[in-house]
């Protein structure tokens, strides 16, 4: 469904300091410069705790850190009054083993209010020569207060056709929401989905997807926010729900949170057809130089067969075709899905569900797979008869 897109947090969860980049000084003499070997930022209520810490500094050539803070959110214009926040200087030092740390109290000219800044160090020494910088981003976190946070309905039933799930989010904040990141799972593999507002749910495309699953999000008031889910008709029984919660608002502040009871989707269907789940490569065969196609197939298959993988025991026949992105794609190949057993190769049980293709060599050089891998390689999974769901589009990493 969604899949873990290479959330960075760039994601929706960022850390609360991030060392962003470090300038050494170098000195002509045969001892060792002093450097800032390193920074941290505590975030308090309304100041920032900032520490650095010096090595190489026997003789406390370092005489003061001069701390700047100043804005990094672009997202509000109004954060642009804080641009010209007065220095802090610590011109004390305590010792820690071999280094010596300044600190710092860093008033949070907003009171709290902006999420993102950047506290630049600069190490001098009693001339007011520089001797070092160092650079930590630091993020403010906010706690959400829900006004609802619930499906519409906890049941879908797709007996009739296609049918769409709301999902309902209305905050009390003091700031526009700006964007939203959903850890969901759809069996038992957690996948990332993640949009600017308002937008579709974007995934990372190697870590797995469910193709026939459509998702948006909608931005119905500043802190009230929609989302749709869209499955098709006859879907097998399954569960949607949502293990996490990745939220910025327009003062660049975020959070992350699991919902605070469980949020669920039950989706059923008097005749269900099987639809692929979780589709994706498998990142250690590709790291090998292989291709794996792995997924979970819900719901009754078309067509089975003994499979010797599961000591004879009845699975489905099941066919992926590998495609290019061209326009018509070009079909580089097919190959057949089979069971995969238990770990263990005493048990040789199966779920019931997993499924993958045979280790398919990638050639090396620039080849049309290869190409394919790198561009979008489409996936089109069918029993024999008709393709189960639309094509899955995966990327290696």
């Amino acid at each position: 469904m969604f899949a873990r897109r290479s959330w960075t947090a760039a994601a929706l969860a960022v850390a609360p300091t991030l060392v962003a980049s470090l300038l050494l000084v170098g000195s002509a003499e045969a001892q060792p410069a002093p450097r800032i070997m390193g920074s941290s930022v505590g975030i308090e209520p309304k100041k920032f705790e900032a520490r650095v810490l010096i090595e190489n500094d026997p003789g406390a050539r370092v005489a003061r850190v001069v701390f700047a803070l100043t804005p990094r959110c672009t997202a509000d214009p109004t954060s642009s009054k804080f641009t010209s926040v007065p220095e802090v200087t610590a011109s004390v030092a305590t010792a820690q083993g071999a280094h010596r740390v300044f600190t710092a109290s860093i008033p949070d000219p907003s009171d709290g209010a902006f999420g993102a800044w950047v506290v630049r160090a600069t190490a001098q020494d009693a001339a007011g020569a520089v001797l070092g910088r160092h650079q930590t981003i630091v993020v403010r976190r906010f706690e959400p207060r829900f006004r609802t946070l619930a499906f519409e309905s906890p049941k879908l039933d797709t007996s009739g056709g296609p049918g769409a799930a709301r999902l309902l989010v209305d905050l009390e904040h003091d700031a526009p929401i700006t964007s939203v990141g959903l850890i969901t799972s759809t069996h038992d593999n957690p996948t990332l989905g993640y949009t600017q507002l308002p937008g579709e749910l974007a995934s990372d495309k190697a870590a797995g997807t469910t193709p026939w699953l459509t998702s948006r999000i909608e931005q119905k008031a500043p802190t009230s926010l929609v989302g749709h889910f869209g499955f098709p008709a006859s879907t097998p029984p399954m569960k949607l729900a949502i293990q996490r919660i990745f939220l910025t608002d327009a003062r660049c502040r975020t959070a992350e949170l699991a919902p605070p009871k469980p949020l669920e989707l039950a989706v059923s269907s008097a005749k269900p057809r099987a639809l692929p789940v979780d589709v994706r490569l498998d990142r250690d065969a590709l790291a090998a130089g292989k291709l794996v196609v792995a997924f979970r197939l819900l719901g009754p298959a078309a067509r089975t067969a003994p499979a010797p993988e599961i000591e004879g025991e009845r699975a489905p026949l099941v066919t992926v075709n590998l495609l290019d992105g061209a326009t018509p794609p070009k079909v580089l190949g097919t190959t057949a899905a089979r069971p995969v057993p238990a770990p263990k190769i005493a048990e040789r049980r199966w779920d019931g569900e997993s499924m993958a293709t045979p280790p398919i060599t990638i050639p090396p050089g620039p080849t049309a797979l290869s190409e394919a891998l790198k561009r979008g390689l489409q996936l089109e999974i069918d029993d024999g008869s008709r393709p189960l769901a639309p094509r899955a589009v995966v990327k290696a990493p």
